[in-house]
């Protein structure tokens, strides 16, 4: 019995023609001839998951600078110490009246009452308006309104005065007392500043428009009177604090302590805590200096000191107090529940969430994210946790979004294979981010399996070798891989070498790799070379893992088989009918047990497949069918045979429907014409050949010839088993069209030209000595050569036989005897025919030895006409 060797089809075959998974022969096989589908089929490479980042910036920004910081306004304005008498005296220019009501307005002024000379000096200015007293009045309107906080009167009144036509010896400190009070209302008046160089220098200095070290350089307190010289002093001590202060009113001198905490604070110096407490309850320092403090506290791990400034912090500077909150949160993520107690302010809710996020508590940004409208984090959370449905949602909803924010939605949308919602954001993104746009189309074809148009778009080598795999084109595979030694590159590789038929390649590829994978390419790469026992070692290692890899568990029931272990194979196969009895290759498992049947006639095989079709006749595939029909035809159960076959002529595939009428015109040989005829009529070019051939040999049977050879006439074309048609072209007496058909052959193999031997050999047919002629085989192309001579020489033809003797010597022949006696031959006819120097170039050729003695003495007679 003749042995079937395993055969790997490259994909595009199989896509055409659906080819029988158990070799074709009328003997029982040995062999399960199991083509591995998934290793030529659609191969399917994840595309990589984008990448997003892993961390959001959480550090608030928090804007720290001892800067103009505890820094106070002027709070002394020159106050003239005026005395006058009521009757004439130094001061006694005015008229009695208005002189007298100066004077009163004064002495209340000195004593202290600033309301009563208010109301004395607004009497004179509405009752004498151009008394001489009137500037005075008005800037003692201007000092009492400073002293009583009236900032904005108090600015009107000496800006008035600094701006008067008339002259008056106060009016240089209404211009000081103007730029003073504008402080206090928010204006830089630096109009009224040009009145001395140091109020201008102020004012840039205030505005940020001139550096601390250049307006200090310019403090010359000498040229101020008091009490601007103290505020120049202060000024000084304030910016450089290595100058003790000498003089100063008690608020400046509080404020340059707070300038120290300040100073202690942000160069990172302990300071005392009661002090500072005292100092933050002064709601004149408290607000920056409490939120100062409480940002060391957080930066010193004091928590939960810091935690409770915080919360008081927020009933004065909300702002402040959630930049804190924010930055306490970073430090101390456990206390974040806590500080939302008190500060439910989405800004710090935006900070907890990235802190989440950024510990990978993505399944709590979930949770809160969406609610606050930070879809960019919810979307990233889902997408990293795999739920592509949700990063669609969110990234969906965010307004503006970058180019990691399109590439994610785009991913989740390919994965979800939403092509309407994918094409419409691709389009989108086509101007913003062309590349991006490319880029995701390459993957839109690529995941919808249309390999031509991703392999001209993708850039990434692997993908665009996976495209090309499953476009049947495996050479670009592996020249596209060459130099990527990458885990799923040599996977790839070996399966394309397999879809070559390279198996020794195929194993050299997965060489290192212990991956499944690996271990059962390995194992079918073995299987094609028919080293079964190690191919099942492979498949062994794999059954741990059944569940992902059921094929294994076939897989190693073939390698028993072929092993001729059929107890095991049979055990193996029920196995898998068992564990996966709706497996896409299930019908692999019931055709291993026909093939058991038919090995070993263990008939309760075939019963127990035949059952399972009875039950459930969907469940077996129409192949598995046809073959347990085979199995019936050849063990002479008729009946079951054709009840199976009748169906199967009901299939929609024409390979399944022209095997079971082929085999019907076994089973039914009065029928047998009808039904190859219809088997032809389908025009699969396999199944044709063997009707054609079937029913010439059925003709001829019937000695029916002429219809034999209008049968070959129109469909010899179609035939591939072409020995069966040599075998038919002889029967028939065909040996025209015999002789045509072995040119055509040998032009592709040389070994037909020993066929062509064998003919004229047998039939005397000299023609196919022509052919022969050509043979690789020395002996073959020798005897035709010598046999063509004769021929030639018998038809008087000198010139042709010479032709082939010197055919013999050009292409070095030298077969013996025939070599010695076709130069022999031609020789004699040549020194007959007169032609004595050719005969006596060729005489030299003659090996005496090869000849009888006649021959012997005739080449001795020659040779004495060579030498004279």
């Amino acid at each position: 019995m003749g042995k079937k060797f395993l055969i790997f089809f490259p994909f595009a075959v199989l896509s055409l023609s659906p080819t029988p998974l158990v070799a074709q022969s009328q003997e029982t096989p040995k062999k399960v001839f199991q083509i591995p589908l998934e290793i030529t089929s659609s191969y399917f490479v994840e595309k990589p998951k984008e990448e997003v980042p892993k961390k959001f910036p959480v550090k608030p920004s928090i804007r720290l600078s001892a800067g103009k910081v505890g820094l106070i306004y002027p709070k002394e304005v020159f106050v003239p110490h005026e005395k006058l008498k009521r009757e004439g005296g130094f001061f006694s220019c005015g008229e009695p009246s208005d002189r007298e009501l100066y004077t009163t307005a004064l002495e209340l002024f000195n004593k202290g009452d600033l309301k009563g000379a208010k109301e004395k000096f607004i009497s004179l200015l509405y009752r004498y308006g151009s008394s001489p007293f009137t500037l005075k009045a008005k800037y003692y309107l201007g000092v009492i309104a400073f002293k009583g906080g009236e900032y904005e009167r108090a600015y009107t009144i000496f800006k008035n005065l600094c701006q008067g036509e008339y002259p008056f010896s106060w009016k240089k400190f209404a211009c000081y007392n103007a730029v003073i009070s504008g402080l206090y209302i928010g204006r830089r008046d630096y109009q009224s500043a040009s009145s001395h160089p140091f109020w201008k220098h102020f004012l840039l200095w205030l505005d940020g428009k001139e550096d601390g070290y250049s307006f200090y350089g310019k403090l010359n307190c000498q040229t101020l009177e008091v009490p601007y010289r103290n505020y120049c002093n202060y000024l000084k001590a304030f910016i450089n604090p290595s100058q003790p202060p000498n003089g100063l009113s008690s608020d400046y001198l509080q404020s340059l302590k707070v300038r120290e905490i300040l100073l202690s604070l942000l160069s990172g110096r302990s300071v005392d805590p009661q002090k500072v407490k005292r100092y933050i309850r002064d709601p004149k320092w408290g607000i920056y200096l409490e939120y100062l403090y409480t940002y060391y506290l957080i930066n010193w791990g004091y928590y939960e000191n810091a935690l409770g400034y915080i919360k008081d912090l927020y009933r004065k500077d909300r702002k402040k107090a959630v930049d804190l909150a924010k930055l306490l949160i970073v430090h101390r993520p456990e206390l974040a529940t806590r500080v939302l107690e008190t500060i439910s302010d989405p800004q710090v809710w935006e900070v907890y969430i990235k802190q989440l996020y950024n510990r990978g508590e993505y399944r709590a940004v979930l949770h809160y994210a969406p609610n606050l409208l930070l879809y960019r984090l919810a979307g990233y959370s889902a997408y990293l946790l795999g739920d592509y449905e949700k990063t669609a949602l969110y990234l969906g909803r965010l307004r503006d979004k970058n180019e990691t924010d399109e590439r994610v939605l785009l991913d989740s949308l390919l994965r979800l294979k939403r092509w309407k919602e994918f094409s419409a954001e691709l389009k989108k993104v086509g101007n913003k981010y062309p590349d991006l746009y490319r880029e995701f189309l390459g993957w839109y074809y690529y995941y919808r399996g249309e390999w031509a148009k991703a392999s001209a778009l993708l850039k990434d080598t692997l993908y665009r070798a996976v495209a090309y795999f499953n476009l049947g084109a495996y050479q670009k595979v592996l020249a596209l891989l060459r130099n990527d030694s990458s885990p799923t590159a040599k996977v790839l590789k070996a399966k394309a070498l397999l879809a070559l038929g390279n198996f020794d390649g195929a194993i050299a590829r997965l060489s290192g790799l212990s991956t499944s994978e690996a271990l059962y390419l390995k194992g079918i790469a073995l299987f094609a070379k028919g080293n079964y026992r190690e191919a099942a070692y492979y498949f062994e290692k794999l059954l741990h893992r059944t569940k992902k890899y059921p094929n294994a568990l076939l897989r190693l029931a073939d390698c028993y088989y072929n092993l001729r272990e059929y107890e095991k194979a049979k055990r193996l196969y029920l196995k898998f009918i068992r564990l996966f009895p709706k497996d896409k290759n299930i019908s692999d498992a019931y055709l291993g047990l026909i093939n058991l049947y038919l090995a070993t006639g263990d008939f309760s095989l075939v019963e127990y497949i035949y059952r399972i079709v009875e039950r459930y006749p969907n469940l077996v595939s129409e192949e598995v069918k046809l073959k347990l029909a085979q199995a019936f035809a050849k063990n002479g159960q008729t009946q079951k045979a054709l009840n199976l076959l009748n169906v199967l002529l009901r299939s929609k595939d024409p390979y399944i429907r022209g095997e079971a009428l082929l085999t019907l015109a076994k089973l039914n040989p009065q029928k047998a014409e009808d039904y190859l005829k219809e088997v032809i009529s389908i025009g699969l070019p396999e199944l044709q050949s063997r009707a054609v051939i079937n029913l010439a040999y059925y003709y001829l049977q019937k000695g029916e010839k002429e219809k034999a050879k209008r049968l070959l006439d129109k469909f010899a074309d179609r035939v591939t088993q072409v020995d069966k048609l040599v075998e038919l072209y002889i029967r028939l007496g065909e040996f025209k069209k015999l002789y045509y058909l072995l040119q055509e052959l040998m032009a592709v193999d040389n070994s037909y030209t020993k066929v062509a031997f064998e003919v004229a050999k047998k039939y005397r047919r000299w023609e196919f000595y022509k052919l022969s002629l050509y043979s690789l085989d020395p002996k073959i192309a020798a005897i035709s050569a010598y046999r063509l001579e004769i021929w030639a020489l018998k038809r008087n033809d000198l010139r042709s036989a010479l032709k082939y003797v010197l055919t013999l010597k050009v292409r070095k022949l030298k077969y013996e005897p025939i070599y010695s006696r076709a130069i022999f031959v031609i020789v004699e006819k040549l020194h007959k025919e007169g032609y004595i120097s050719d005969a006596c170039q060729l005489i030299k050729e003659i090996n005496e030895r090869y000849l009888n003695p006649s021959q012997r003495l005739k080449v001795e007679t020659i040779k004495v006409d060579c030498e004279r």
